[in-house]
């Protein structure tokens, strides 16, 4: 093959057919495979077309894409950022065709490291990443306004973490595959405060909810409602130990007035009964 000055040349790698467009003086081309590509005097730089259509822009070192560089897939998704040895590592960003886009850190292709996500909703992500899903440290912003910051593993908020709601309710505490799930605290934006276990979102388990006018409860939730064992404090100085039903006072158990006067016995729908 002769000399030839920024032409296109065929070149055979490995069963793969790709275009080479050289860059730089005039050089003599041979017929070398594309990771021997380096060894022909100057060429650092090029682009190749591949068959199925996706475009390589960039630096080569002994064959191999390593530095700066462009991807572009036949599919629509560009890469443009480092590589070594072939693969996306380093910084880049990677934008898809549905006009998501990752902005950080890469690691043999995949997102690891500190990033950017932005979501075809508008929903975004900032945080850590390992083999491409948030794990680690991270805060998610979505559409609607609401927000979490704590932890993930494998793209679900699992650890511990802080959710801020539109309405003002902001919840801190554990997490399990996004819910709400272990030891937590919530508080409403009426000015009511719960304390203790979740379940799947729900006051499930132990718990103490102290209410804006001072009132409180203590023991037994279910499907977050007072059901069970409990211990209730009225704002009239009041108290009640004993059975729950759906939030009511409901079985047995002990009702002692502000004045000392006790009433102990069976109570339905929070009533006495005689």
């Amino acid at each position: 093959m002769g000399k030839l000055t920024a032409t296109a040349t065929i070149k055979a790698w490995f069963g793969h057919v790709v275009l080479f467009i050289a860059k730089g003086p005039r050089r003599t081309q041979t017929n070398h495979a594309l990771g021997f590509l380096s060894e022909n005097d100057g060429m650092k730089s090029g682009e190749y077309i591949f068959p199925n259509g996706d475009i390589i822009t960039g630096d080569f070192v002994d064959g191999k894409r390593t530095g700066q560089g462009r991807y572009i897939f036949s599919n629509g998704h560009v890469y443009q950022g480092n590589f070594i040895d072939g693969k996306r590592t380093g910084k880049g960003t990677y934008a898809f065709s549905d006009d998501e886009n990752y902005q950080g850190d890469f690691v043999d292709g995949k997102r690891t490291g500190k990033g950017k996500y932005t979501y075809s909703n508008g929903d975004l992500y900032q945080g850590d990443f390992i083999d491409g899903k948030r794990t680690g440290k991270g805060k998610y912003t979505f559409t609607c306004g609401e927000v979490y910051q704590g932890d993930f593993v494998d793209g679900k908020r699992t650890g511990k973490g802080k959710y801020i709601f539109t309405d003002g309710h902001i919840y801190q505490g554990d997490w399990l595959n996004d819910s709400r799930t272990g030891k937590g605290k919530s508080s409403y934006p009426n000015g009511d405060i719960y304390q203790g276990d979740f379940i799947a979102g729900e006051r499930i388990g132990q718990g103490k909810y102290i209410y804006a006018n001072k009132e409180s409860y203590q023991g037994d939730w279910l499907e977050g409602t007072r059901s069970g064992k409990g211990e209730s404090t009225y704002a009239s100085g009041a108290t009640y130990h004993g059975d729950f039903v759906d939030g009511k006072r409901m079985g047995k158990g002990i009702y002692t007035f502000a004045n000392g006067y006790a009433y102990e016995g069976t109570f339905l729908n929070n009533n006495f009964m005689s």
